[in-house]
């Protein structure tokens, strides 16, 4: 276990629902949240996966079931639970890999390793050795065809190093997709089940070497475009499955209109960085010797941001991989931070307001300043919320959302 869970008190507001599911002569219960894939219980997909595993499972043993993309773990956690297995689960959200360790812990699985990941680990020599690997995972539709030929190419050479195999899912638009790279890595198909949504895939072998050999985030890569920021244009590689790929928000542009008018001075974090678009329009407002983190859940955000930073020359920059708001707090010594910048939009029945104020109140200095950039509604519950606590220095609005900066009352 990695150890990335937020606060239990902001964790429990994040579950909507406890489901229970029986898979294999056994009961398993899961935790889901609305800011998590498939909230309202185990989805179609990976109930057809599971039912295509299990007949697997009748014949073939496995010391290590590895799921990547595992969300809320339903399918990893369900699969390694019900054949004894070691659990190695991977997501590029962090709050994903707190909910698996979450569901992992509820089911009392304790061989687990989860963690953030952008793509399957490397076969290792020991581990191939030693366990055979069923590799599972239900392939994101929108990720991009880029991305998923590397995420496939990656788990079939993970499973093959083990002499193990791949069990993966996908919608039907992308089925043939799907079969058609299998077939060039040189998969067999051992087993497949069809619905008229979804296609499931159970398949051993495969070629070793990496196809097309990408790394993995530039597999990712989807346009180079230029922007305007406060002061001036700045160009960005932009990335699959994130915002602002070929043009700026109207929050972005809200909060770089508030920004042109300040000078960011000390130290600043920053809390839902996309592709790099505030990272890049707070360093152009930064003094020589301010220090910035940048904090996200996304790990691909992370990745795309920093490497944003550093094309425009800004070095130095700090960034932390955190399961939610509520744990930015934790990249700052307590009084240290002149500016906090969140970029965040709060979920349902979620205690988002106490975790603006609670990460606010223990970060920032006495003269330390808050910019807030969400959802209209979003802000001004915020500031109803904390109108003891902080006060509205400077504010924008536009179609739906708004920036604004508070400051702490004295």
């Amino acid at each position: 276990m990695i150890g990335l869970m937020p606060c239990d008190r902001h964790l429990e507001s994040l579950v909507c629902r406890r489901v229970r599911y029986s898979y294999r002569r056994r009961t398993f219960e899961f935790d889901l949240s609305q800011a998590l894939f498939s909230s309202a219980g185990v989805d179609a997909g990976t109930q057809l996966l599971l039912g295509l595993i299990a007949g697997r499972l009748a014949t073939e043993s496995f010391s290590r079931v590895v799921d990547v993309g595992c969300g809320a773990g339903t399918l990893g956690v369900a699969v390694a639970g019900s054949c004894g297995a070691r659990l190695e689960a991977l997501d590029r959200d962090a709050l994903a890999v707190a909910f698996t360790e979450r569901n992992a812990r509820l089911n009392s699985i304790e061989r687990a390793d989860v963690y953030p990941a952008l793509s399957p680990p490397q076969p290792r020599d020991d581990r191939a050795r030693a366990e055979r690997e069923l590799v599972v995972c239900n392939l994101p539709a929108k990720a991009g065809e880029p991305v998923l030929r590397m995420l496939v190419s990656r788990m079939i050479r993970l499973a093959e190093a083990s002499q193990g195999a791949c069990a993966l899912v996908i919608v039907t638009p992308l089925a043939e997709f799907l079969e058609n790279e299998l077939r060039a890595s040189g998969a067999e198909v051992i087993a497949d089940r069809r619905t008229a949504n979804h296609l499931a895939v159970y398949a051993r072998g495969g070629a070793l070497r990496e196809a097309g050999g990408p790394d993995e985030l530039s597999a990712f890569f989807r346009t180079v475009c230029d922007f305007q920021g406060p002061r001036g244009q700045y160009r960005l590689q932009t990335v699959y499955n994130l915002p602002e790929f070929d043009g700026l928000s109207y929050r972005t542009a809200l909060a770089f209109d508030l920004l042109s008018l300040q000078r960011v001075a000390g130290s600043a974090v920053l809390y839902g960085c996309g592709q790099g678009h505030l990272l890049v329009g707070l360093s152009q407002m930064m003094t020589r010797n301010a220090r910035l983190v940048v904090a996200d859940r996304d790990l691909l955000a992370l990745k795309i941001a920093g490497s944003n930073a550093e094309h425009v020359g800004l070095t130095g920059v700090r960034r932390e991989i955190v399961p939610g708001l509520s744990a930015v707090a934790d990249v700052a010594e307590p009084g240290s931070v002149d500016w906090l910048v969140v970029n965040d939009d709060p979920v349902p029945g979620s205690i988002w307001n106490d975790a603006v104020a609670d990460s606010a109140g223990r970060m920032l200095g006495p003269t330390g300043q808050l910019l807030l950039v969400s959802r209209s509604t979003s802000v001004s519950r915020f500031e109803r919320h904390v109108g003891r606590r902080f006060r509205a220095t400077a504010d924008r609005r536009m179609h739906g959302f708004r920036a604004t900066l508070f400051r702490r009352r004295h």
